[in-house]
């Protein structure tokens, strides 16, 4: 009997929270779908609520042909099988749902999965939005210019300008600035693959990460002609992969997005 106990309470708790996460739902009528993929939606949602209902009194039968079956090895049996079908029905409705969901999002000409990020005010300060006027441009490069050459404690030290975070405003802070300004961004704007891969997703695979690093390892010191160089590593876009392409690249990859 103990051993039935200890199946049965966790069913019943995971029983009586469904209906915790259903309590609210409303059923709308698929008769007011004002298209087919709205009149599918609609379908799929009521076969999803009404599983939604149906599972924990599912759930609660197999419970009771446990506590009645008093041994009774065909009893148990047919508790365990209402269990298992009672969870494969789910699973289906589960799946079916997300399958039409993606469907939906075809038919509508829309992206599969979850909507690409945007670009924060937060984040494009981090990549030199210095003015917070949520883009990168000439507005902000005077902020640079009267930072640069400075350490803290100087007058015009700037901690925003110190992207590089070695406590000094160099020649390095100015070209991470310069790389980020020629992304032409501003707040809002999608990270898309094609974004990514400028800022340093050299794989493609939508993060930069150290898969990438050791795509900037390998061109570290190649120029064109040299059988490592790769062109998509010179963030300088001055025909060597140098410690500017490695900063760049290092800023970028400790900003920790993906698309």
């Amino acid at each position: 009997m103990k051993n039935y106990l200890k199946i049965i309470f966790p069913i019943l708790l995971f029983s009586f929270l469904i209906p915790l996460f259903t309590k609210a739902i409303t059923f709308e009528s698929p008769l007011k779908a004002k298209s087919f993929e709205e009149l599918i939606d609609a379908i799929i949602n009521f076969i999803f609520w009404v599983a939604m209902a149906i599972v924990p009194i599912m759930i609660i039968v197999a419970a009771f042909y446990f506590l009645t079956s008093g041994g009774n090895p065909e009893k148990v049996n047919t508790a365990k099988k209402i269990i298992l079908y009672t969870f494969i029905g789910l699973f289906i409705v589960l799946s079916g749902k997300g399958i039409v969901s993606m469907i939906s999002q075809i038919l509508k000409g829309g992206p599969i999965g979850p909507p690409p990020l945007e670009l924060t005010p937060a984040l494009l300060s981090q990549m030199g939005d210095l003015n917070s006027d949520c883009k990168i441009d000439s507005f902000d490069l005077p902020i640079v210019a009267h930072a640069f050459g400075s350490k803290p404690g100087d007058p015009n030290w700037n901690p925003n300008v110190d992207f590089k975070q070695d406590n000094i405003i160099d020649n390095y802070d100015v070209e991470i600035f310069k790389f980020n300004y020629n992304l032409d961004v501003k707040c809002g704007d999608l990270i898309t693959p094609a974004l990514l891969s400028q800022m340093g997703d050299l794989n493609s695979d939508c993060k930069i990460d150290s898969f990438d690093l050791a795509i900037v390892g390998k061109a570290f010191g190649s120029k064109p002609g040299d059988p490592n160089w790769n062109p998509n590593v010179d963030f300088k876009q001055d025909n060597v992969i140098d410690n500017y392409d490695v900063e760049i690249f290092k800023f970028n990859y400790e900003l920790d997005v993906e698309c």
